[in-house]
């Protein structure tokens, strides 16, 4: 198991039993070093370990010995990339898609574009948006199921998609009801005035930011919260059921509250991947912690990796 913890900008290596094994790569402006990473992928078909550093715009490779097996520089800064057979598709680029600054957006015409093998080109666009859209950063906007098939998400948009041949296809469409940000009708203005009027319109409270996004053989989880503010967040697991994972563009029509476990960091194979900070829980929760899931602990512990079975999570 590999984990990006990007607020210690580290990345650190488990074993399938959730022991830690070691870090890989390290902060600093050399060789094989990285300034600040936006996103990191493990690819287990290849064993290899791509880190992306966004003020350099180099993509450094690691083996999972912690060996830099080469360094790429980019011609596009992006907060989070997946290399696929179609090439590097990636997300959140900047203005014009261009190296010019790293925080303007001026002039950003794509969410989502695939680069050719060298980071140089832009081979195709998608999820077009106007500038004054936010970006979000979270890491989980590129998901692989069981099954190898690769996924997009995009923190302000209500639609899944499936990259597929080179296209980015309308997979999943996360339906909040009256709640639901008006996305079909924001994409169409013009102005961030315009905007800002659009999702401000007084008693709606849109559920207008998605993240935490995770997909896995049954189940989707995902938080959401209102537009604007994390402050009235919620985790949600969602049930799959076989003709949901047939049929395009499908209402998902029921949700379910997380309970005492925060949203998994990965799904594979039927097991859930948490991670869990003790420090951040009362003693009522790490006595029910400690109680189901058999793990000793405290609230001076360091984080845990919790490998749970999905089928049981309720």
């Amino acid at each position: 198991m590999i984990i990006l913890d990007k607020p210690a900008q580290s990345v650190m290596l488990f074993n399938r039993e959730g022991k830690f094994i070691r870090r890989i790569g390290r902060a600093g402006s050399g060789k094989g070093q990285f300034m600040e990473i936006t996103d990191m992928v493990y690819y287990p078909e290849t064993n290899l370990i791509e880190i992306f550093s966004l003020p350099e715009r180099k993509l450094l490779r690691f083996n999972t010995s912690g060996e830099l097996m080469n360094e790429v520089l980019s011609e596009f800064y992006f907060l989070a990339f997946y290399h696929s057979k179609d090439g590097y598709w990636v997300y959140g680029c900047f203005p014009e898609n261009k190296k010019k600054g790293v925080f303007e957006f001026r002039g950003n015409k794509y969410n989502l574009l695939l680069l050719s093998e060298d980071l140089k080109t832009a081979k195709s666009g998608f999820c077009e948006s106007r500038n004054f859209f936010d970006r979000t950063s979270n890491n989980d906007n590129f998901q692989v199921n069981d099954e190898g098939e690769l996924f997009f998400h995009y923190g302000y948009d209500n639609i899944v998609y499936k990259l597929k041949n080179k296209e980015a296809i309308p997979y999943w469409f996360l339906d909040f009801g009256k709640n639901r940000l008006p996305y079909d009708h924001i994409v169409t203005l013009s102005t961030r005035k315009q905007f800002d009027q659009a999702i401000s319109p007084g008693a709606v409270k849109y559920d207008g930011l998605i993240y935490n996004l995770r997909i896995g053989s049954n189940q989707i989880s995902l938080s959401s919260s209102e537009f604007g503010s994390l402050e009235n967040s919620r985790s949600i697991i969602v049930n799959i059921t076989d003709s949901i994972k047939v049929r395009n563009y499908t209402k998902i029509e029921s949700v379910a509250q997380g309970g005492l476990l925060p949203n998994p960091i990965h799904f594979n194979h039927n097991k859930a991947f948490f991670i869990i900070n003790p420090r951040m829980m009362n003693e009522q929760e790490l006595t029910t912690l400690m109680r189901e899931y058999h793990i000793k602990t405290n609230n001076a512990s360091n984080l845990i990796l919790l490998i749970v079975d999905e089928n049981n999570i309720t």
